[in-house]
């Protein structure tokens, strides 16, 4: 088996409309197609770190429904571990509607659910003393159970890397032994009381602030099509991405970050783990829906070894 990672995730049940574009209020427009996928930061997380080789346990809550026991089923498909997964009866699993517009962009509406319901302190001691290499999370989990589970990370000494998204107002100062804060653009901005990165000064100015704030080895900054920022707490440079005919975004970010997290604990070459998350992250927007778009390591691969040609 490859790299250990425990996986503090989020999980929802998506309904991805694809259409021309928006409707306008009241107005009643065709769209295109619709399918139902699994979806959740966390979870996707989580699938794409399996496709990648690496060996994952996730640990979140499912609603005690139809929604949760498919997500669930999902889940032992891709082959995780999937002890540390809770089931509520307080809550239904949660869901997520993303539209997707024919100029590419996509809007995401969630509606947290069982999500609400996750707790670090679910997790069975015996798996918590276990050999992982590596713990990841996001905001979509209660923040206070991504504080308890960095603590717990840092006293074993495991690497941590945050994907700072959905956009919150977080106290991020209660953040402890991060290896890795990955936020988007728009995650940068509400991180930093409203900091542009339109420029590469802008990226690095916005870089200190969140340094500042979360001490981590590394922030990574996800631009996009631009590519990815790196600050290492002394210096910044831009790291271009891959240019494709992207179809949907959604995912795109998660799988950048999980493979670029499984890439670095596996080298300890933050550039190039940051380049293989561009490989990720490019494969993932040439196809519709979250999970489904995830790459395998093979593709990855040959999707680099292509475009080192």
């Amino acid at each position: 088996m490859g790299k250990k990672i425990l996986v503090l995730a989020s999980a929802n049940r998506d309904l991805v409309l694809v259409m021309d574009r928006m409707p306008d209020p009241g107005e009643t427009f065709r769209g295109e197609s619709y399918a139902y996928a699994f979806g959740g930061k966390g979870s996707n997380a989580a699938v794409a770190t399996a496709r990648q080789g690496a060996d994952v346990t996730i640990a979140t809550c499912l609603g005690n429904d139809g929604n949760g026991r498919d997500i669930f089923a999902s889940y032992e498909k891709e082959g995780m571990d999937t002890r540390a997964v809770v089931f509520t009866d307080e809550a239904q699993t949660g869901f997520a509607l993303c539209t997707v517009e024919r100029d590419g962009n996509s809007r995401i509406v969630v509606v947290p659910g069982a999500n609400e319901h996750i707790r670090f302190s679910d997790i069975p001691e015996d798996i918590l003393n276990e050999p992982f290499d590596a713990l990841m999370t996001q905001f979509e989990v209660p923040y206070p159970e991504v504080v308890a589970a960095c603590t717990w990370a840092q006293r074993r000494g495991i690497d941590v890397v945050i994907d700072a998204g959905p956009a919150l107002p977080l106290p991020l100062e209660e953040l402890c032994g991060v290896t890795i804060f990955s936020p988007n653009e728009t995650e940068t901005a509400l991180l930093t009381g409203g900091m542009p990165v339109a420029t590469e000064q802008e990226c690095l100015e916005a870089s200190k602030v969140l340094f500042g704030r979360v001490h981590p080895r590394f922030v990574v900054l996800k631009l996009g099509a631009r590519g990815a920022y790196l600050f290492d707490g002394q210096e910044g440079e831009m790291i271009p991405g891959f240019r494709v005919d992207a179809v949907d975004p959604t995912a795109a970010g998660d799988s950048f970050t999980s493979a670029m997290m499984l890439r670095y604990i596996e080298t300890g070459d933050i550039r190039a783990a940051i380049r293989y998350g561009h490989a990720a992250g490019a494969l993932a927007t040439l196809t519709v829906g979250a999970q489904n778009s995830l790459p395998t390591k093979e593709q990855i691969e040959s999707f680099l070894k292509e475009r080192s040609a």
